[in-house]
């Protein structure tokens, strides 16, 4: 079985590495968005590239769920879109 460690695959490591940083960004502005507000000079580039993923997932989740449940549900959906290029991956007979 082939192993994906390397870039030999990077057609699933590159959007498993997106995945996985845009979870990671979900999660600092989660956190720091109570904190901090919005109007922060550490949030303002932190929206600014979660704010499209946060849009989509917010344009399908019901109005009265407050920003923070959506945000909570844009990072549930990252996983499971990690989970699908994993299974994908499996599939394709590679271990990422």
């Amino acid at each position: 079985m082939p192993n994906a460690g390397s870039f030999t695959y990077w057609y699933l490591q590159g959007p498993n590495l997106i995945l996985l940083a845009m979870m990671a960004l979900l999660i600092v502005r989660l956190v720091l968005a109570p904190i901090l507000g919005d109007g922060a000079m550490l949030m303002r580039p932190l929206v600014a590239v979660t704010h499209p993923v946060v849009a989509t997932v917010g344009a399908v989740t019901p109005r009265m769920v407050p920003q923070i449940g959506v945000m909570a549900c844009a990072i549930v959906w990252l996983a499971a879109l990690r989970t699908v290029l994993f299974m994908g991956a499996m599939a394709m007979g590679v271990r990422v």
